[in-house]
């Protein structure tokens, strides 16, 4: 019986700990989205990696821009229409 109640605490301990990682960015997220609300600049630096995020939406950037302008020097406008390129 004692070992029954052993593998239950176990088990329980155990799906508390998933339930936990899985909902750990769902509330990371909703406290940044209240600081920013309340106007809370030092609980957003708390949880966002500014230097990291720079780093991450400079890569998107020039992959972006690289894309834009394949498309570009292939004859091909932004809205994807073939014509005459201006300055």
């Amino acid at each position: 019986m004692r070992r029954r109640y052993i593998v239950l605490a176990l088990l329980t301990v155990v799906v508390v700990t998933v339930a936990y990682a899985y909902a750990s960015p769902y509330l990371t997220i909703s406290r940044i989205r209240q600081a920013a609300a309340r106007g809370d600049a030092e609980t957003v630096n708390v949880h966002v990696d500014f230097p990291a995020l720079r780093e991450s939406v400079k890569g998107w950037m020039g992959v972006a821009m690289a894309k834009e302008m394949s498309k570009q020097d292939s004859g091909t406008t932004h809205s994807g229409r073939s014509g005459p390129r201006w300055p």
